[in-house]
């Protein structure tokens, strides 16, 4: 799984951060309030002093601040719930379970249209339901909140709730509390529709096994399972060892009686459905003469992973912190997981891969000054001895490491140490990756090496998966409502997913901007599909290219300003950026502290949402 952008800390990522120089969300967040509400503020007293002059315009603000104040404190949650009951059984009365049905029914039939050839149909079926999902929720949640309040408004039915002693703030949050209740209901049922159906469509069997015979050092039988569900696993049965990998999972195979291929049983599959924590450790690159710097540039354009040169001083090292023991199951080895690219100056022979050498090394920073080293305990270890293996293009390696593992001593000998008290240091630990053959070359990334701590439960981590598109949906709903205020509902439909576009597609239309996506702004591109002329070529109008541009640049920076103020709902669904349906799809623990920084987005979203909503239903003329 490509991570182009750490995960922070929560505190870290909350939090100013002198350190990086960076505000912090909460900091971010309170200033774009302040400058949003008097943006609002100024907008609204130069519309009325239009009206009726300056003095009324200063009336009329003071009046409206001092009003929505007094309304926020009198908020009583008895009557949000009687509007969110209310809202909850108008959906009810709009069908929307026949969402639930189409779902199931999808879910029914999925099964036919996947590809179920794929390498990791794992991967496939997860990310479908996910994306399944989240489409047709965000649809019905649209259509709820954006015709809702329109609709009472057109039906007067409205006027039965506003003589009531219900306040404005009371009828949004009501509204968005009943409208995201009917979602949480629909995305519950589908959570527990969508884990039956990935369990079932990942669950197969090989009832048969074929060509089992004697291995030549006589340990244990090997052979072939019978071919179902478009692949078959090779093993061997000694101790109810595991099968070979195989799209994505493995089985553990049984022989009772060695050497009776009748009595080989093999087990349901393993490793499929899984969530991995891993621990990453920091990348540093050294150079072809072995000093720290960039890795090198083999000519790809994304520049996402640097490249060790084989058979030189090359080599990544990956600086992991505050190890602790009681973080693996088994105690008698570290699991290590790498996924390390490979780039090819010759072919030779392509099936196999390019070996490679890693090295365990303390990083104790006293172990470079040669006064200090010679006072240090005779018992440390410096580095252990290479580990070799080989690297096979797209294809992950597991390579557990030893807790026992012989290294070289202070004093030069070798010794049999134990990882933890002898190599880390302070819990700390660093390892060298080198390409061991000439002219080949290793790519690395921070992910592509890391080690993988105790599994957590699969379930818990596709539940999680699931309450970022609650989350999600939370969102959407907090802006139909809003929208719904003050345009009509086909408006506030489209300003809706508007909304969720640019939430999308922020990270494009910030390229776009700022020119680092050819082909130009609207118009010029406009042009450019007419004429069907080239991204590279210059747009050739004459005296018009000047105003083409001009406009273009500013259209461009105010959609820019607009879409840096939308969510991006691209972290909370699978559409680029660090996102949970990629974490649970690629079988990795989504982190908690990601979990937690997408609460705090869809609180502050819900809260500006709101506090939008009240002021522009205060301007109707049903809520004076």
């Amino acid at each position: 799984m490509v991570l182009e952008k750490q995960i922070r800390p929560f505190l870290e990522w909350l939090l100013p951060d002198l350190a990086s120089n960076l505000p912090g969300a909460l900091i971010s967040f309170v200033g774009l309030v302040i400058l949003l509400g008097l943006a609002a503020m100024l907008f609204g007293f130069l519309t009325s002093a239009l009206r009726g002059g300056p003095g009324a315009a200063i009336r009329q603000l003071r009046y409206i601040v001092g009003e929505g104040w007094r309304d926020f404190r009198n908020i009583k949650m008895r009557r949000v719930f009687a509007m969110s009951r209310l809202a909850f059984k108008e959906s009810i009365r709009r069908y929307v379970l026949v969402v639930f049905a189409v779902l199931a029914l999808i879910f029914l039939f999925a099964g036919w249209f996947l590809d179920v050839q794929s390498d990791n149909p794992t991967r496939l079926y997860i990310s479908f339901a996910i994306r399944t999902v989240n489409l047709l929720v965000l649809l019905l949640t649209i259509f709820l909140s954006a015709f809702s309040l329109p609709a009472d408004i057109e039906k007067k039915t409205i006027f039965t709730v506003v003589t009531k002693p219900v306040r404005a703030w009371e009828i949004i949050l009501g509204r968005i509390i009943g409208f995201s209740a009917i979602g949480t209901m629909i995305i519950g049922l589908m959570c527990l529709v969508s884990l039956i159906f990935v369990n079932r469509g990942l669950s197969h069997e090989h009832p048969a096994v074929e060509q089992v015979q004697l291995t030549e050092s006589g340990k244990g039988n090997t052979g072939l399972t019978s071919f179902n569900s478009h692949h078959r696993h090779e093993f061997n049965t000694e101790n109810g060892v595991k099968s070979d990998s195989a799209m994505g999972h493995y089985h553990v195979v049984l022989d009772d009686k060695k050497g009776n291929k009748d009595s080989v049983r093999v087990g349901p599959p393993r490793g499929a459905l899984q969530a991995r924590v891993p621990i990453y450790g920091d990348l540093e690159f050294l150079g072809r003469d072995g000093k720290p710097g960039k890795g090198i540039n083999v000519g790809k354009e994304w520049t996402y992973r640097g490249y060790v040169e084989g058979n030189t001083l090359s080599a990544g090292i990956y600086h992991f912190k505050n190890l602790d023991p009681r973080d693996f199951l088994k105690n008698d080895e570290v699991p290590l997981e790498m996924s390390i690219r490979v780039f090819r100056t010759y072919t030779g022979e392509i099936e196999r891969g390019i070996s490679g050498s890693l090295v365990l090394q303390n990083p104790n920073p006293a172990l470079k000054d040669p006064q200090a080293r010679r006072q240090m305990d005779k018992d440390t270890a410096v580095k252990s001895k290479p580990i070799t293996f080989t690297a096979i293009e797209f294809t992950p390696e597991s390579l557990p490491i030893p807790r026992r593992i012989e290294a070289e001593m202070i004093d030069g000998s070798y010794r049999e140490v134990d990882l933890f008290d002898s190599l880390a240091h302070n819990g700390d630990l660093d390892l060298v990756v080198q390409c061991d053959e000439r002219s080949q070359y290793f790519g690395l990334a921070k992910t592509d090496v890391y080690i993988r701590a105790a599994d957590r439960q699969f379930w818990w981590n596709f539940v999680k998966s699931f309450i970022t598109l609650w989350l999600q949906m939370v969102i959407v709903t907090a802006f139909g409502v809003m929208f719904s205020t003050f345009l009509t509902g086909s408006v506030a439909l489209v300003s809706t997913i508007a909304v969720i576009v640019m939430g999308f597609y922020a990270k494009m239309i910030a390229d776009v901007a700022t020119g680092e996506t050819l082909g130009g702004g609207p118009i010029e591109s406009a042009i450019r599909v007419v004429t069907q002329d080239n991204m590279m070529s210059e747009l050739d109008a004459g005296i018009m290219t000047i105003v083409i541009k001009g406009f273009d640049a500013v259209a461009m920076q105010l959609i820019r300003g607009v879409s840096f103020l939308m969510p991006n709902f691209g972290a909370f669904a699978e559409s680029g950026g660090i996102n949970t349906a990629s974490f649970a799809a690629y079988g990795f623990d989504i982190p908690s502290s990601l979990m937690l920084q997408h609460v705090c987005i869809m609180l502050a979203y819900v809260f500006l949402a709101t506090c939008a909503g009240y002021f522009f239903l205060k301007t109707k003329e049903i809520a004076a």
